[in-house]
């Protein structure tokens, strides 16, 4: 839910971050795989930002390899 996503933001911020570096992708290159601007991703990863919708979270899923179910477990 919207109404604490500062803390379930940073969960998904870590997890994003681990899951890119994990592919061994620069910030910059994970956004631009993603069509996003690299300071959105540092935004989401740092948790100042909430987690990406639905529709952007499938598309990081698919870039990184990991299933949807766990990338909104931490959304």
């Amino acid at each position: 839910t919207m109404s604490n996503y500062p803390g379930s933001s940073n969960r998904f911020g870590g997890l994003l971050r681990e899951k890119r570096l994990a592919k061994g992708l620069t910030l910059r290159k994970f956004a631009e795989q993603l069509g996003v601007s690299p300071t959105y991703v540092s935004g989401v990863e740092n948790g100042t930002l909430p987690p990406p919708t639905f529709d952007r979270i499938e598309a990081v899923s698919k870039l990184l390899e990991v299933p949807v179910d766990e990338l909104m477990e931490h959304a």
